[in-house]
């Protein structure tokens, strides 16, 4: 036997097909037809375990039988000592069980074939399979044939390592190239919920995705909090965990990068009312303010009582005006939040005058959130001291499962809501309640007092 001639010719063929069982089946063949052996298989066995028939030449009739299912399915001699490394060498095994249960369940004809030669196939120090070469003329093989067929072992354990690569840069490459085309659906898409990225996410990768969950440690914060978690009953390779990760993150980036769009919105529109409030102060409320001196510089003047009074009423009358006008400065300029929505609240009640009993839990609110809410509980406390003849309320904000409860209430006159419908502190109430996405009861009759309850979704409830 030519061992030179047969490694050439090996190394040939492993270096000329890329497909992976082709080319095994086509290694094997070569081999036999050089050593002249009659039969041989090749498995490949997994980190798990599991054995994986990729190769098979020149089968007796009872190894063929139902598409080779005595090699395909369970265990062996062979297969048990590669798997707990006791197969480091080419050796000659005594017996195959393989063939001893084919003769013994009738499974067809072994054509005289009882031992047979194992080689595992490594590639550097990691175990990739076992090729196995037998004859039914043999049933012990030369220290010199398993040295040929550790050789030929070797080649196949580097080709195989080589083809492995070469087909995971591949599906790496394509995998990529979807995660660029979900990415670009990703980043134009317009809406605010996350529910329809299961479908997308669905539409480019074989991921199987089943629901997606948002976490958002503090949502008050402008960006930066967010984490996006993917849901699937599959078990990933290290590949699609890999791209799982990358969506992962690329959808709270999107997440972010709405906020931020949202954040940046609140603060143009809070410069331009604190803009509308600073020339409010500086050109109306010094025009009453000077209107106001002068009234009162008339009034001490004039002798008539009957110009006096109407001189009082119309002081009387600026000065409600100029207290009108600085609640409307102080609710345009929007700072008082800075110091949280309690202090606010609290702030707002004193400059009205209202006694307030103020319970707020510690919330995470959206800016957008958290201003709504606050323009919702003035206007309901300016109503209360406008309108109930009590100057205390009661205002309560707390989570309460996935929403956000808000009660606003007093003990005063109450009114019958349908008379006063379009009121405008009314109206103003339920625009901001509309905008916030909640849902409101109003609960009052005359003599009873009135109660808000506002139901405001948690959008970062988990």
């Amino acid at each position: 036997m030519n061992y030179l001639k047969t490694i050439k010719t090996i190394s040939t063929l492993l270096n000329v097909e890329t497909d992976l069982q082709k080319m095994l089946q086509l290694v094997l063949k070569s081999l036999l037809n050089e050593t002249r052996f009659s039969s041989g298989w090749i498995f490949k066995v997994d980190r798990t375990g599991q054995h994986k028939l990729v190769a098979a030449v020149g089968l007796p009739p009872a190894l063929e039988k139902s598409n080779c299912a005595p090699l395909r399915e369970g265990g062996c001699w062979c297969k048990r000592d590669f798997l707990h490394k006791r197969l480091q060498g080419a050796v000659n095994m005594i017996e195959c069980q393989r063939l001893e249960r084919a003769e013994e369940r009738n499974w067809g004809d072994t054509a005289g074939i009882t031992h047979h030669a194992t080689i595992p196939i490594y590639a550097g120090e990691e175990a990739l399979g076992i090729l196995n070469i037998a004859d039914p003329q043999k049933d012990y093989y030369s220290t010199e044939e398993l040295q040929l067929l550790e050789l030929v072992a070797l080649q196949i354990g580097t080709a195989i390592k080589r083809i492995e690569l070469v087909d995971h840069e591949k599906e790496r490459s394509l995998l990529y190239h979807k995660l660029g085309l979900f990415l670009q659906e990703l980043h134009s898409d317009s809406e605010d919920r996350l529910e329809p990225l299961e479908d997308v996410i669905n539409k480019h990768f074989s991921l199987a995705i089943t629901s997606i969950s948002t976490k958002n440690v503090n949502a008050s914060a402008v960006a930066g909090e967010t984490t996006i978690s993917l849901l699937t009953d599959q078990v990933l390779t290290p590949l699609e965990v890999e791209i799982s990760k990358h969506i992962s993150e690329h959808i709270a980036l999107s997440v972010e990068r709405k906020r931020i769009a949202k954040a940046v919105k609140v603060i143009s529109q809070l410069s331009e009312r604190q803009r509308l409030s600073r020339e409010l102060h500086d050109s109306v409320n010094q025009l009453l303010f000077s209107v106001n001196m002068t009234i009162n510089g008339l009034t001490l003047r004039t002798t008539d009582s009957e110009t006096k009074q109407h001189l009082n009423q119309a002081s009387s009358a600026l000065k409600a005006a100029l207290k009108e006008l600085r609640l409307i400065i102080h609710g345009l300029r929007g700072e008082e939040l800075d110091l949280g929505l309690s202090s606010a609240v609290e702030q707002y009640s004193s400059l009205i005058g209202v006694k307030t009993n103020i319970e707020i839990e510690s919330l995470n609110l959206e800016l957008k959130q958290e201003e709504l809410v606050y323009r919702i509980i003035q206007e309901a406390l300016n109503n209360c001291k406008k309108h109930s003849g009590t100057s205390s309320a009661s205002v309560q904000i707390r989570e309460h499962q996935s929403n956000i409860v808000l009660n606003i209430s007093d003990d005063g006159v109450g009114f019958l809501p349908d008379e006063t419908t379009h009121s405008f502190g009314l109206t103003s109430i339920l625009k901001r309640v509309q905008e916030l996405n909640a849902q409101v009861h109003l609960d009052t009759s005359p003599g009873k007092g009135t109660r808000w309850t506002i139901q405001i979704p948690n959008l970062w409830s988990e």
